[in-house]
């Protein structure tokens, strides 16, 4: 029982009350809809981005925080980062935050754009199997 428990999933946070309803699930779906859209145009704009360490990051998830209104999106550099490194590059994409939401908005479909919280994880060395 516990194991379930330690487990996330999409209805973890969500009022259960909004889901006993029901006609909730259409929002849920526009929700991770966006996420997915977010995710797949930050893939892109990173890529195509002039600073070299923001090319070097990777969009691991885009997640809603609380809701639709604002997205928390998970980066992860694609090789390890020193100290120095991590914080030169986490200077570059504060500096880069306002271009990458206007790039994130030309690109969805919403009316309003999504603040966008960019966090910088710790890369993980990959591993060949």
């Amino acid at each position: 029982m516990r194991s379930l428990c330690a487990d996330l999933s999409a209805e973890d946070g969500v009022d259960p009350r909004l889901l006993a309803r029901g006609g909730n699930t259409d929002d849920r779906r526009k929700t991770w809809q966006l996420c997915s859209q977010v995710h797949d145009s930050l893939r892109l704009i990173l890529a195509e981005a002039a600073d070299e360490r923001l090319q070097a990051l990777e969009v691991r998830e885009v997640l809603p925080v609380p809701n639709a209104a604002q997205l928390l999106v998970l980066l992860v550099p694609l090789d390890p980062l020193g100290d120095e490194e991590r914080q030169a590059t986490e200077a570059a994409l504060n500096s880069a935050a306002g271009w990458i939401r206007s790039e994130v908005t030309r690109d969805i479909t919403r009316k309003r754009a999504p603040r966008l919280l960019l966090q910088l994880l710790p890369g993980v060395p990959k591993t060949v199997s």
